[in-house]
């Protein structure tokens, strides 16, 4: 077995509307301090964090999409 036998990987979409605290939210999960200044999201980031837990890699590949409901057909794919 090789080490990325070993590697597990989730997928995880942050969904919801305008100025709730998506984006900070993904920011704590990566280790990145609370913003105060808000900052609209205009299209969807990625960002990608890993742990080692029991010899295994652990990533989160973290989606934050903005909350213009114009972007909902965005959502559906």
């Amino acid at each position: 077995m090789t080490e990325k036998d070993n590697d597990i990987g989730f997928i995880i979409r942050f969904i919801g509307d305008k100025c709730v605290g998506k984006t900070n939210l993904i920011n704590l999960l990566v280790g990145v301090d609370f913003e105060e200044e808000y900052f609209s999201t205009s299209m969807p980031c990625y960002t990608r964090s890993y742990s080692l837990i029991d010899n295994h890699k652990i990533y989160l590949y973290l989606w934050d999409n903005p909350g213009d409901k114009r972007l909902i057909p965005i959502l559906r794919e």
